[in-house]
């Protein structure tokens, strides 16, 4: 009879599941077909990703903290169209400390596109210097899509995209970004021989060392996927450590013909120093984080994906990369290990130079190694694998375009990249390269993103 009672109660969720699964989709569908809508144009939140790319690099942001914008203003996009997309649900309840959002009201006419241009466009402004950028590619969306629409339908959806917007900036508002502005700035050990200290050519002090008490957007902290070291650190000659230093050392020296064109193609330095003589300029370039933000755009190009699902891919990768720089800061300024540029440099070579600026952080781990394999474990789940295309982000760099057979090959090499470029010892890309994979993996485990996914 216990059985038969266990049996009968789980037949009786299973179709209540099936009842609610029905009724929200009918009603949701209902809602899109008479009052809430959106206007199908994938380039209208590929153009404001764009915009916010360019707007982070002219401002100087480091990537850590482009991350974070990116990650915000895609949320408040994707919650902003969600009352018309019958197929996906809130991120509120999942990311952390993310309340139930608002809903719109179900009598009023919205085009849930112009509200996502309006959501994205405020928590976007919430977070950059330079919002006239914003400001101009969000009125230019507002007015092609409020074209032959009814001032009162463009109100509404202004109205309620405003509201979105607002309450995703409340709530970043409470990650303790603003707190960390105020820490004190990081004391270099300069008696410790395994510890990082600045780098030529620009001797800058340590990049946001506080950024692990940044709120983690699907981690439970910024911790939980932390690789350790795997080598311990030794200035003995012939010591394992000695012998990753010497790897890095006669891989710059020997540089193989396709080194250097993968090395410069992944720098992602967003701030290099130009040198001559005594005469230093700084050109900015993309960051990590944004070159991946492109590859999504090209993705999304390729697969011709349809406005919601564009917008889930932007929202899953800008999230995995933000949950990626917290988790590689927090292990860099926890194991705080030297460079290899300054380790040659004492212990092998006093004269020897990277390929490339050796970034102002901590050696472990290799961060565009982490959010590379971040990003790209998303994307391959979007898009599949293999998937074949080629990144001309860096073209306005003077770097030709390179092609690759799925995102993972891409993530790898960028991996290799740091190697081959001098700036990172072998073990610091290949952890980076699988600690960025779970971080993806805990993402795709923790947050459901699809109403489908709610009944298996």
């Amino acid at each position: 009879m216990k059985v038969f009672n266990v049996f009968r109660v789980s037949l009786l969720c299973i179709a209540a599941i099936g009842i609610l699964s029905t009724y929200y989709a009918c009603t949701n569908s209902h809602a899109s077909e008479k009052n809430i809508s959106y206007t199908e144009n994938a380039d209208v939140i590929k153009r404001l990703n764009w915009a916010l790319t360019e707007t982070l690099m002219k401002d100087g942001f480091a990537p850590p903290v482009a991350s974070r914008a990116f990650a915000y203003s895609n949320i408040a996009a994707y919650e902003a169209l969600l009352p018309a997309d019958t197929a996906r649900i809130s991120l509120g309840g999942q990311l952390n400390e993310l309340d139930t959002l608002p809903t719109p009201d179900p009598n009023v006419k919205i085009d849930a596109t112009i509200s996502m241009v309006v959501a994205y466009r405020d928590a976007a402004k919430s977070i950059v210097y330079r919002d006239h950028i914003i400001d101009a590619i969000a009125d230019t969306l507002i007015t092609e899509l409020s074209a032959a629409k009814d001032k009162a339908v463009v109100d509404s959806s202004i109205s309620w995209g405003t509201k979105v917007g607002a309450f995703i900036i409340a709530w970043a508002k409470k990650d303790h970004f603003k707190e960390t502005r105020n820490m004190p700035r990081y004391e270099v050990k300069y008696d410790d021989p395994s510890a990082w200290i600045p780098t030529p050519p620009k001797f800058i002090a340590a990049l946001e060392p506080h950024w692990n008490k940044v709120r983690p957007f699907s981690m439970s902290s910024a911790s939980e996927f932390s690789p350790g070291l795997k080598v311990p650190f030794s200035a003995e000659k012939g010591s394992d450590f000695y012998n990753l230093a010497l790897e890095v050392y006669e891989t710059v020296n020997n540089t193989q013909p396709d080194h250097l064109p993968i090395a410069l193609f992944w720098d992602c330095n967003p701030l290099v120093s130009e040198n001559s003589g005594h005469y230093m300029a700084l050109r900015r370039q993309f960051s990590p984080g944004a070159h991946w933000i492109n590859i999504t755009r090209k993705a999304c190009d390729l697969s011709k994906a349809d406005l919601p699902k564009s917008m889930e891919a932007y929202v899953l990768v800008s999230i995995a990369i933000a949950d990626g720089f917290i988790s590689a800061w927090d292990e860099k300024y926890t194991t705080n290990l030297i460079r290899p540029e300054t380790y040659i440099n004492r212990y092998i070579d006093s004269t020897w130079r990277p390929l490339i600026e050796t970034p102002m952080f901590p050696e472990n781990t290799s961060a565009h190694s982490v959010i590379s394999m971040s990003a790209a474990t998303i994307l391959t789940m979007e898009f599949g694998e293999p998937f074949s295309y080629v990144d001309s982000t860096n073209v306005p760099y003077n770097r030709p375009p390179r092609s690759f057979s799925s995102f993972k090959e891409a993530a790898s090499e960028a991996g290799r990249s740091r190697l081959y470029a001098g700036i990172h010892y072998r073990p610091a890309f290949e952890m980076g390269l699988e600690q960025g994979g779970k971080v993806a993996q805990n993402l795709l485990l923790k947050i459901k993103i699809r109403k489908e996914e709610l009944v298996q």
